[in-house]
């Protein structure tokens, strides 16, 4: 059977009564846009100023005291927790080798857990929500994202991009997913190959979802991968390939290398003026990585490893694991260049209740994040007031899952076998061919066996 998220709920608008004369219209220009689970989806219709006018104007306000308070914190839990476990948990404290390695992965999970947050507040220092000066923003996000080993700069510009285009196959850097027939050709395959292969080997397709899981960061910082086909036009031109090989529908074929990775200040996602601002970032992540070789050549490789290695990896994938539940959903179109517009592109995201961590620890990030691709600017702990100002206005555009953290897993598991790849509607008409939902192997194997 087609797996499906649990516990989607839509919001109720006072104009709801206006739906069926909404779809009504809808369907004559679009025909019956059908999401992965079978429901109509109602394409967006307000505007981003009614967004703003729907907003209390006090959720705008950035206070210094207040994002250095939360940034203190988080650096305070990050580094109490580093001083306790490299003073006690050694041998003269813990003699079993094992207890010890059991409480050093705890030591992973917990840094995981408070690294986030230092993440996403650097996060908002690129969306000048940290505070009002530019300056302070931009210090305080190189240093928390060099020591993460996060190109700032980089992910800065890059994330603007993102947030310019989401949800258009065209422009977005981050989540451009397949089409039916670039997922294939992935993995030189026909879909129905596909489907049979992750049946009959379970345990492969278990691997390669976590090691996708643990390093999908550092493919995305060194090559172009989940980027639009407007960026592989420009990668093109910047190599000077003048016949980019194409997919028979007329895509261009997704090639990845070194050109087009974030630490180059010469790839096709930057400017000429946007170069000094990389090397600025890649001087800075040299400087870490020379404070890291002083600790492991001083305190030992070992300690390197367990003290920073184990929890970079964890932080960076547990980034990617939670914008990955912000971006993924069945019930969520993509759009084409021709039938995309920003708002429609704010509106396929999703919020998701992460209960304590996601609210203390994560700032709200995952709870506020459809808010934050209509307005980047908010500060977090204006973001929960701002969101519910907002659900009104946006009606059944807004989508929040609360089977809460008890049940990420379960989620993830769900959303990533569901959301393999986008299409159109097979009920789609005319422009509504250029509204794209996700489907799957899953749903393949499900139409063969009725």
């Amino acid at each position: 059977m087609e797996s499906k998220p649990t516990d989607i709920t839509v919001t109720s608008a006072s104009t709801e009564a206006s739906v069926p004369s909404k779809l009504a219209a809808q369907r004559a220009k679009y025909g019956m846009l059908l999401d992965a689970s079978g429901n109509e989806y109602v394409v967006p219709d307000y505007t981003l100023k009614q967004i703003y006018d729907a907003i209390p104007k006090e959720c705008f306000e950035r206070k210094v005291l207040t994002s250095l308070r939360y940034l203190f914190q988080d650096i305070a839990l990050l580094t109490g927790t580093f001083l306790a476990f490299s003073t006690y948990n050694t041998s003269d404290y813990i003699s079993s080798p094992i207890v010890r390695f059991a409480l050093w992965g705890v030591y992973g999970f917990m840094q995981m857990i408070f690294g986030c947050g230092i993440w996403i507040l650097a996060h908002e220092c690129g969306h000048m929500a940290f505070s009002q000066y530019k300056t302070l923003n931009d210090t305080i996000g190189l240093i928390l994202h060099s020591s993460l080993l996060v190109p700032y700069f980089s992910w800065k510009i890059t994330h603007k991009y993102h947030h310019r285009g989401v949800g258009n196959m065209a422009t977005d850097t981050a989540f451009t997913p397949h089409t039916r027939l670039s997922y294939a050709q992935s993995f030189n395959k026909t879909i129905e190959e596909i489907a049979e292969l992750v049946e009959d080997a379970p345990i492969y397709a278990f691997t390669v979802a976590v090691i996708q899981q643990l390093f999908t960061w550092q493919l995305y910082t060194l090559t172009m991968m989940g980027v639009g086909e407007t960026w592989f036009e420009k990668k093109a031109a910047r190599d000077g390939v003048e016949n980019p090989e194409k997919n028979e529908d007329g895509s261009l074929k997704r090639t990845y290398g070194l050109s087009g990775s974030l630490f180059n200040p010469y790839s096709p996602y930057f400017t000429e003026l946007d170069a000094k601002l990389i090397w600025i970032n890649d001087a800075a992540l040299l400087v870490v990585f020379s404070l890291l070789y002083y600790v492991g050549v001083t305190y030992g490789w070992g300690n390197l490893i367990v003290w920073y290695a184990m929890p970079y990896l964890l932080i960076n994938a547990c980034v990617i694991f939670i914008a990955s539940l912000q971006h993924l959903d069945p019930s969520m179109p993509h759009y084409n260049a021709d039938t995309w517009s920003f708002i429609r592109g704010a509106a396929s995201t999703i919020d998701r209740d992460l209960g304590f961590i996601g609210h203390y620890f994560w700032h709200d990030a995952n709870e506020t994040h459809v808010l934050h691709h209509h307005i980047g600017s908010i500060p977090h702990y204006h973001a929960v007031k701002a969101t519910e100002a907002i659900k009104p206005l946006m009606g059944k555009s807004y989508r929040k899952d609360e089977s809460g953290m008890s049940n990420i897993m379960n989620t993830f598991r769900q959303t990533r076998r569901a959301c393999q790849w986008v299409e159109s509607s097979t009920k789609s008409d005319g422009d509504g061919k250029g509204v794209l939902f996700y489907n799957s192997t899953d749903h393949i194997k499900h139409s063969y066996a009725l």
